[in-house]
């Protein structure tokens, strides 16, 4: 059984992936959001960096592998389907948030990694919107293409 994208074809298996995915991250980005990351501002200084050192090596082990297989799939998506306008969407909304997390996250975390800041954790609260909302709109366009295909 296949979802049928025009006159190409992309097996269920492929597509059920990319819906796994893409929703874990969607999840795991608002849990971070509005919890982990506005919790960092109320941590006291004292211990913080051992414990974000811990935090980013944990989290690393989960989103690494998910943001690996979601740019692996929605390649897939583009390649199979080069005229469906919803995966090249898809695909922009995956380079933002890479783009996003190399260029902004990740050199506010190794800010983070020396210590305690409530500016650095402030910016990285308000910075982590971009990936927040272009993984909520992922998640959407990749539910409705479930829906339509």
């Amino acid at each position: 059984m296949a979802v049928q994208w025009g006159f190409e074809s992309i097996d269920t298996w492929w597509w059920w992936a990319q819906c796994a995915t893409t929703w874990a991250l969607v999840g795991l980005m608002w849990v971070v959001q509005v919890v982990i990351y506005p919790q960092m501002a109320r941590m006291v200084p004292e211990g913080f960096a051992s414990w974000h050192h811990a935090y980013a090596g944990r989290i690393s082990r989960v989103v690494v592998p998910l943001m690996g297989a979601e740019a692996i799939l929605v390649a897939v998506w583009v390649y199979a389907s080069p005229t469906i306008l919803m995966g090249w969407i898809s695909a922009v909304l995956v380079l933002i948030i890479w783009l996003s997390t190399i260029c902004i996250q990740i050199p506010l975390h190794r800010r983070l990694a020396s210590g305690w800041n409530v500016a650095t954790i402030e910016r990285l609260v308000a910075t982590n919107w971009i990936r927040t909302l272009a993984w909520t709109l992922r998640g959407g366009i990749v539910l409705a293409a479930t829906i339509i295909g």
